[in-house]
């Protein structure tokens, strides 16, 4: 009975086809893996590709944003210092006008007063001849 039983795994053992079989299927496995690595070395490659891509257009823009900041800001500066001084010379100005209406009221407040005089006489000689005051 034992030699029976064994018999057979000795047949079994000694088969060459089945190992023969099994590397070879083996080997299909290892090179089908190996085939799959490659493709996704190629895909990995070609995706690290387009993000170095990506990464380079988004520096550039962020590159040209920047400068476009920066133009529009000295734009802006310049014309920050322009208004200022325009600001300034309105400023002088409004000195001068504030200057100049005081002079013209120190001027105006003796002339209204000589006009009412002028006026009060005129009353009294008009009231002396006998006509009506204005």
């Amino acid at each position: 009975m034992s030699e029976d039983k064994t018999s057979s795994l000795n047949a079994d053992s000694t088969n060459p086809l089945p190992l023969e079989d099994f590397i070879r299927q083996h080997f299909a496995l290892l090179l089908k893996a190996q085939e799959e690595m490659r493709e996704n070395q190629k895909r990995l490659e070609e995706s690290q590709k387009r993000l170095e891509e990506n990464q380079n257009k988004l520096r550039e823009e962020m590159v040209e944003r920047f400068m476009q900041l920066s133009q529009q800001n000295l734009r802006q500066e310049e014309m920050m210092g322009k208004l200022e001084e325009r600001i300034g010379r309105l400023e002088v100005l409004a000195l001068k006008i504030r200057e100049e209406i005081r002079d013209l009221d120190y001027k105006v407040g003796p002339f209204i007063k000589e006009q009412i005089n002028f006026r009060r006489s005129l009353d009294e000689v008009r009231e002396r001849v006998g006509l009506e005051p204005y």
